[in-house]
């Protein structure tokens, strides 16, 4: 979450993820802790954030536009994020991006373009009930065709 500093209801999301995953309460999310191993990162840009920035890190840098070639100085937190989905024992089998917009309502998410398709069915039975599905992504860009955007 907060890859983008001003997307400030992700930091939301995410904390309600981690009391759901953590929570000794909640008997799915102590069966998904038996079966899955969870690497989360609660805010990926805090230097952005402490700053007060609304898109860019430390480093002045766009983070979301770095992920295919990130330079290990000016874009250390997509370096060592990649470096460390690499260097996994197992290959990561989802990975999400939590984001919010400054004017669409709801919250949203990204996630990895997966090997074996995941259907809306299957969405549908591990969220809550979208009011909104489109697995052809943001269609005002064109590069996020393979990303998948649920609206609560």
């Amino acid at each position: 979450a907060r890859v983008h500093p001003g997307e400030t209801p992700a930091s939301w999301i995410m904390h309600g993820l981690i009391d759901f995953l953590t929570s000794p309460y909640e008997e799915l999310a102590q069966r998904l802790r038996e079966q899955i191993v969870f690497h989360v990162v609660p805010m990926f840009n805090p230097d952005g954030v402490a700053l007060g920035n609304y898109r860019t890190s430390l480093a002045g840098q766009d983070l979301n536009r770095c992920w295919a070639r990130p330079d290990k100085m000016r874009h250390p937190e997509i370096y060592h994020a990649k470096k460390l989905l690499a260097e996994l024992p197992n290959p990561a089998v989802l990975f999400v991006d939590l984001h919010a917009h400054s004017r669409l309502p709801d919250c949203f998410l990204y996630g990895c373009g997966a090997r074996a398709p995941l259907s809306k069915a299957a969405l549908h039975t591990h969220t809550h009930t979208p009011t909104g599905f489109d697995s052809s992504g943001d269609p005002h860009h064109k590069n996020k065709k393979r990303e998948c955007r649920i609206k609560h």
